[in-house]
């Protein structure tokens, strides 16, 4: 729970630090550090035995935490700046249904019909969510792109 409230606080803090001059990098390698030090030091205290690493699943760890979490954050933190904050989460919670269509090409997963219905249900929501349905816009400074 406690993880949930400091994730869905983030974007409260993204818009005053963009004006404070730093950037969406800036803003994704600082949280970064702050969350690795405080999961770390608790682990360290509470859950030694779970700090342990294989080294032949180290790749997983580099490109998961690192270069995805990275990025997903970086591109977070610079959409927040662009269009509201409510249109970034919405954007940012159709990752479930990226994976699902990924899945298919590199996992050769099925696509079932109740699949597609979900997915069909869920992107309509998030596009009434943002409101490009009903005449609303990202931003001026979205549209300036």
């Amino acid at each position: 729970m406690f993880s949930a409230v400091c994730w869905g606080s983030t974007g409260l803090f993204i818009r005053p630090l963009t004006a404070s001059g730093f950037n969406s990098f800036e803003i994704a390698e600082g949280r970064s550090i702050v969350v690795a030090v405080s999961l770390f030091s608790f682990l360290l205290l509470a859950r030694r035995d779970i700090l342990k690493l294989r080294l032949k699943d180290l790749w997983i760890f580099i490109g998961m935490g690192f270069i995805g979490n990275a990025l997903m954050s970086i591109f977070y933190f610079y959409t927040v700046d662009m269009i509201a904050l409510s249109a970034a989460s919405v954007l940012l919670y159709t990752s479930p249904y990226m994976v699902m269509v990924m899945s298919a090409f590199m996992f050769k997963e099925r696509i079932t019909p109740q699949k597609v219905s979900a997915l069909i249900i869920a992107f309509t929501g998030c596009v009434m969510t943002v409101g490009i349905i009903g005449g609303g816009s990202f931003s001026k400074k979205c549209a300036e792109l």
